[in-house]
């Protein structure tokens, strides 16, 4: 059952990272306070996901089998991501050269933090698990490394006893209040990755303990984050979240139109793995155009993009699901 709710406030969460990544690299817009907090909708997704995920966990009769079938589906998608980017990298350097350009040094090929290291930890899935000491590549990405290392996590604890998610719930909410600086996500942070992974095990935990609980515990989930923004985290957000996942699970929201939920949840894959690569090439393409014109390149940008993901990942995923899966 596809509760159309949930699956819309995700693609919304997506267009507001989109917004803070966009208001990075086009600074000569007037962009409203607010929008240098939209990174914290990543921390909404980790919330969702945490909720989705223990709903669904049970359909599958191991523990490598959920895992397996996770990965195939966010790997591909990832590393189709990192071929955008690298495609667009190695293009702009061989226009430089050709043209004869004069650039920084930024702006070559092969440069920290987008080097061959990190390269090949992005290629292994190893860019959101405390490896690396900056974003790099398909900065977006780190997300999806730190969900497949959560559901490594999750599936095993979850067999365990119920108070090993809560240790690691407390544990990672106990981190995220001691380094309360750790939320705030700057490319020039060396502790970034350190508070990517633990926001993700706090908001997927947030999640799974939510979708367990009793309307007492619910409270309790909900007033937490209430009490703990005191400590000077951004902790308060979950509550936006568990809010919607309470609501979302009247049955009057649901819908059986699997087509729908299909076609919504790859468009907000695509748009979320494909930003970053359109970003950069509305950057270079603008340099002398006025930002106005900024905004229509990129969305354009970003259809054609999408509509490339999707003809190249379908024939990917009909690969994988022949390959891999029985």
């Amino acid at each position: 059952m596809f509760n159309f709710l949930i699956y819309g406030f995700r693609l919304a969460l997506t267009l507001l990272i989109v917004v803070f990544h966009f208001h990075f690299n086009f600074q000569n817009f007037e962009y409203p306070p607010i929008v240098d907090k939209f990174y914290l909708a990543v921390d909404c997704f980790f919330v969702i996901s945490g909720y989705l995920i223990s709903k669904h966990i049970t359909k599958y009769e191991t523990t490598t089998d959920f895992i397996i079938s996770r990965a195939l589906k966010l790997i591909p998608l990832h590393w189709l991501g990192i071929v955008f980017i690298l495609s667009i990298y190695i293009c702009r350097y061989l226009a430089i050269k050709i043209l004869d350009i004069s650039v920084s040094a930024s702006e070559t090929l092969f440069i920290y933090p987008n080097d061959t290291p990190h390269l090949i930890i992005d290629f292994l899935v190893l860019n959101g698990i405390g490896l690396m000491d900056s974003l790099s590549w398909n900065y977006p990405s780190w997300c999806i490394s730190t969900e497949i290392f959560l559901y490594i996590i999750y599936s095993y604890s979850i067999r365990m006893k119920r108070n090993i998610s809560i240790a690691i719930f407390l544990f990672s909410l106990i981190v995220i209040l001691r380094f309360p600086t750790l939320n705030i996500v700057t490319h020039s942070d060396d502790r970034i990755i350190f508070s990517t992974l633990f926001r993700g095990i706090l908001g997927f935990y947030f999640g799974h303990l939510f979708s367990n609980s009793n309307h007492l515990n619910r409270i309790i989930l909900i007033g937490l984050p209430l009490i703990t923004s005191h400590f000077n985290a951004d902790t308060i957000i979950y509550i936006i979240p568990l809010l919607m996942i309470h609501l979302s699970e009247f049955k009057t929201l649901e819908t059986r139109n699997n087509n729908l939920y299909t076609k919504l949840n790859m468009v907000n894959f695509y748009i979320y793995i494909t930003h970053a690569g359109c970003i950069m090439i509305t950057d270079i393409i603008t340099r002398r155009v006025n930002t106005n014109n900024s905004i229509v390149i990129f969305i354009f940008v970003m259809i054609v993009s999408i509509f490339i993901f999707h003809k190249i990942h379908k024939k990917v995923e009909n690969y994988v699901a022949k390959k891999y899966i029985k």
